[in-house]
């Protein structure tokens, strides 16, 4: 590249336009945090336990007990936690807020106004301040990025990965380019990305591999590359205590479910939705806008900057066009192929979650056009100004009913959430109440659990009202509940012979049960057909420690993130010394 301006860093008048920018884009979610979009419940629900049980002392709550009406649920061994961890933070800051509206509103609105200094600080390494400010706007405002994820679906996790990509490519450009102090900055923001939503760092991680050849030069390519794997391998290490068990023991949930029926990525190319779904076929129609608009922008800023820029920025602006038209036919059938033949792609399971990428090299193509207006400011300026505009466009019209939601009278929650919802369709009503008995989603149940109790609130109702309400039987003995706490209760037992209890606990791999006066070990099953927690009890009175003890997997991975922290350190020591060394000579 023929310039590097990313020392001048962030420009305190850019960075007030920024945050105020943000701040109204997000307004709904940041002055109440109401909004009825897909996902919002289950992302509020995990938020609000996740929020409890970390204030509560677990440093890293992976098992949330009050989860499907108190059964408990797996889903942070699998799901990435680094976003709830925000809204965990913003807990103290809320004490008139019990169900957690308004942290999770204010982390998502966090996430976006942090995606757009990401971005301005990645493009200020190769373009002007005013060429970055004008694509970091775009980049934010951008109809996949604030339209669909943050108001129509409300991907909580995917939002807060548009946060860290710019921070990762950032990291990326300045290794190559000789910084001492950029791989750490690359692992760690690496490390955020996997630590936040793993099917994003999927398609990701090869677009940074070839990013970093390309900004190396021919002579550097395979040594910059080779560094910058290395620094994202210390990413990987320092995220391994989230990412050793949710690969490894993905078994004993049912994960599967995610990629079978309407969830199957045959369903979700552009364009291409299933005629027996219309949710789903409208949903890829206007993706496929979205993207389609995108491409376009994507296509008339390559043509501009080829006619204005330098060789060095055409073949950055190369680069992302090759890599925004790879993306766009990816999300078409015609790529129906290559999805077949590569099962890993189909773990990202929906082909359209490439927009995010779309959105990036549509960022950088802008800012490139931007950067070009010096040659040919009146016809370049005023075309891009239009192609800006139709960008954020699509944004606009979602945003514009979100914010009159927020200004509707009452406080955000749950009744007012079924509110809305009554007035739309009765499926929505049923995701209010299974809602209310905190009921989670299908593929993070512990897969010995029946799907019958999966897809309909009215069995896990029953199921627990039997359990709670005669707890005990003078022929079979009495069982009650003592304490519980994630991950440990204390159950009183008298038994008149020896037999199986059954605890309103989903049982899950790890949990282990041992009497309090001898210790010794008692057996542990699931229950047939409900996939609950049976103990084999002894005969007579005692008290019974039931404890979901830390497995294997989640030991290993704790013993690489603590060997990648400490290789950090060291590497960083390393690097400081030299450079003050240096300064020194």
């Amino acid at each position: 590249m023929s310039r590097v301006t990313g020392a001048s860093g962030l420009r305190p008048l850019h960075l007030a336009i920024l945050l105020f920018y943000g701040a109204f884009l997000t307004w709904p979610a940041l002055s109440t945090g109401y909004i009825p979009s897909r996902d919002v419940l289950i992302h509020l629900l995990w938020s609000m336990n996740f929020s409890n049980q970390l204030w509560a002392g677990e440093w890293y709550p992976r098992w949330l007990d009050q989860m499907n009406g108190g059964l408990g649920s797996p889903v942070f061994f699998f799901y990435a936690p680094l976003p709830y961890y925000f809204t965990a933070l913003l807990k103290p800051l809320f004490h008139a807020d019990p169900e957690g509206w308004h942290q999770l509103g204010v982390a998502a609105s966090a996430a976006v106004i942090l995606s757009g200094l990401s971005a301005y600080l990645w493009l200020r390494l190769f373009v002007g301040a005013a060429a970055a400010l004008v694509a970091a706007i775009v980049y934010m405002s951008a109809p996949y990025h604030l339209a669909f994820d943050l108001y129509q679906r409300f991907a909580f996790a995917e939002l807060w990965a548009f946060a860290w990509l710019p921070l990762v490519l950032w990291g990326a450009y300045a290794t190559v380019r000789g910084s001492v102090k950029a791989p750490l900055s690359l692992g760690l923001a690496y490390a955020a990305l996997l630590l936040t939503h793993l099917p994003t760092a999927m398609i990701f991680s090869p677009v940074v591999l070839a990013y970093a050849a390309f900004c190396a030069g021919w002579g550097a390519r395979v040594r910059g590359a080779m560094v910058v794997a290395g620094a994202m391998a210390l990413g990987i290490g320092l995220a391994a205590a989230y990412l050793v068990p949710a690969l490894a023991t993905q078994h004993n949930v049912s994960l599967s479910d995610m990629r079978v029926g309407r969830f199957s990525y045959s369903y979700h190319f552009l364009f291409y939705g299933p005629r027996f779904d219309v949710d789903i076929a409208n949903m890829v129609t206007q993706q496929g806008w979205y993207a389609a608009v995108m491409i376009m922008a994507c296509m008339a800023a390559s043509f501009m900057v080829e006619r204005a820029l330098a060789d060095a920025e055409i073949r950055q602006a190369r680069f992302w066009m090759s890599v925004a038209v790879l993306v766009f036919v990816m999300m078409l059938p015609v790529a129906r192929p290559i999805w077949n033949i590569l099962p890993p792609l189909q773990a990202i399971q929906f082909p359209w979650r490439f927009n995010i990428l779309l959105t990036l090299a549509m960022a950088s193509l802008i800012a490139l056009w931007m950067e070009s207006k010096a040659r040919k400011p009146r016809p370049n300026l005023i075309s891009l100004m239009i192609v800006c505009l139709i960008v954020i466009g699509q944004s606009l019209p979602t945003l514009a009913i979100y914010l009159a939601l927020s200004a509707s009278p009452g406080d955000p929650g749950m009744d007012k959430m079924f509110a809305q919802f009554g007035t739309i369709n009765v499926e929505a009503k049923e995701k209010v109440l299974a809602a209310r008995m905190a009921i989670d989603v299908a593929e993070y149940r512990p897969r010995w659990v029946p799907r019958e109790l999966n897809n309909t609130s009215e069995a896990l109702r029953v199921s627990l009202t039997e359990m709670h309400a005669a707890f005990s039987d003078r022929d079979k003995g009495t069982v009650a509940i003592l304490s519980r706490s994630p991950r440990r209760i204390l159950l009183a037992v008298n038994m008149p012979a020896e037999g199986w209890v059954k605890v309103p606990h989903f049982y899950y791999p790890g949990w282990r049960a041992v009497t309090v006066e001898s210790g010794a070990r008692l057996a542990v099953r699931p229950s047939i057909p409900e996939g609950l927690l049976e103990i084999n009890a002894r005969a007579g009175r005692h008290e019974i420690i039931i404890e979901l003890v830390t497995s294997m997997t989640e030991w290993a991975g704790w013993a690489i993130s603590g060997s990648s922290i400490g290789l950090l350190g060291f590497i960083a020591y390393r690097t400081f010394r030299r450079k003050n060394d240096d300064q020194i000579s």
